[in-house]
């Protein structure tokens, strides 16, 4: 997302017809790190966002 993005337009209704894109990524990123880490999501619920990103794969970015 932009710093400068609508919040409701990424997490809602996207003027281009998409839907809750934000919520979207974020559930893709959960699934990833919880794939690769075999945690479940009550465990990987006790990690930072940070910590998650991570473990989903995205150490570099």
């Amino acid at each position: 997302m932009p710093q400068n993005a609508n919040y409701g337009e990424w997490m809602f209704a996207h003027p281009d017809g998409r839907e809750a894109i934000g919520y979207r990524t974020g559930a893709e990123l959960v699934r990833r790190a919880m794939a690769n880490s075999g945690l479940g999501i009550v465990e990987l619920s006790a990690y930072s966002p940070d910590e998650i990103w991570r473990m989903a794969g995205f150490e570099g970015l």
